[in-house]
C-alpha cells in the first residue's frame, strides 16, 4: 500500500470513530476500551482461578497498609475496591468511562500479545489483533454510599467517589461482579463496538496526544507525566523548539 493510500485509510478510520462517538452522545452510554477485539469482559481476578477467600485477603491487606498513606477518615468497602483497583490490585471490579477518547486511549496503548503464525500457512506473519472499543447504555448508575459491594447478587454499575484524582481525570466508572469469573452479560441493553485494526493504534495515540489524551493525563501523577514524555521522545512527538 502506497504511503497516500496508507494516510487515507488511516484518517477515515479515525473519521468514521468520530462518527462512533456522535451516535453514542448521550449521557448514559459507558465506554471500555480493549487492547484485543477478542478479549471477554472479566474483571481481572476472574481471568485465572478466582478464589474469594484470597480475594478477601488481599484486599484486607491492601487496606491495612494504604490507610496511613490516604489520609482520610472513612472510606467504604466499595472506595477501598476502587482504590484498589486504580492501584494495580486484581478486584471484582471493571473499568469503565463516559469519555470514548478515553477508552480509546486505553485501547490502542495496550499491548496484548501477539497472535501466533498459523502452522498451516506459514508463509503468513504472526499479527497483533486489532483494538476494540466497547459502548454499553447503561440507563441506571447506583450510588454504593450504603451498600457493601459484595453483597451484591448482579452485575451493578456504580458511581465512584472521588479518592483518586485519575478516576476523575479519566470520567472512570465500574461494573460491580458478584461472579468475577463470568463474562459480562446485561440483560436488555443496548450495546456497540467499535474495532481500531492493529496498523493503526500509533496514528490514533498520536491523535489522542494531540486531544490532551495521554498517559499524564490519564494517570494524573508523575509516572504519567514521565511515560507521556518517554513516548513522545521515542516517536519524536511535540519534542522540538516547540515542545510540551
Amino acid at each position: 500500500m502506497s504511503p497516500v493510500a496508507s494516510r487515507l485509510e488511516r484518517e477515515e478510520c479515525w473519521r468514521k470513530f468520530m462518527e462512533f462517538i456522535d451516535r453514542h452522545a448521550q449521557a448514559p452510554w459507558l465506554f471500555r476500551g480493549l487492547g484485543s477485539k477478542d478479549y471477554e469482559l472479566v474483571p481481572k481476578i476472574g481471568r485465572e482461578r478466582f478464589d474469594p477467600a484470597k480475594e478477601r485477603r488481599i484486599l484486607s491487606n491492601f487496606e491495612r497498609r494504604c490507610r496511613p498513606l490516604l489520609r482520610r477518615e472513612t472510606l467504604t468497602q466499595f472506595d477501598i475496591l476502587s482504590i484498589a483497583q486504580h492501584h494495580g490490585l486484581p478486584t471484582r471490579l471493571m473499568d469503565w468511562t463516559s469519555n470514548p477518547l478515553v477508552a480509546a486511549y486505553f485501547a490502542v496503548s495496550s499491548k496484548p500479545p501477539v497472535l501466533a503464525a498459523d502452522p498451516a500457512a506459514p508463509e503468513q506473519a504472526a499479527l497483533s489483533p486489532d483494538a476494540a472499543i466497547m459502548a454499553y447504555f447503561i440507563p441506571a448508575l447506583r450510588d454504593m454510599t450504603d451498600t457493601n459491594p459484595f453483597d451484591l447478587t448482579e452485575v451493578t454499575f456504580a458511581i465512584p467517589n472521588g479518592h483518586v484524582p485519575r478516576i476523575v481525570n479519566q470520567k472512570g466508572f465500574f461494573s460491580i461482579h458478584p461472579d468475577p469469573s463470568a463474562p459480562l452479560h446485561v440483560r436488555n441493553v443496548r450495546r456497540d463496538c467499535f474495532v481500531i485494526p492493529d496498523r493503526h493504534r500509533p496514528f490514533f495515540r498520536k491523535k489522542l496526544f494531540y486531544l490532551g489524551i495521554d498517559t499524564a493525563h490519564i494517570s494524573a501523577d508523575l509516572d504519567g507525566i514521565g511515560a507521556t514524555l518517554e513516548w513522545q521522545y521515542s516517536n519524536d512527538i511535540a519534542v522540538g523548539n516547540v515542545n510540551y
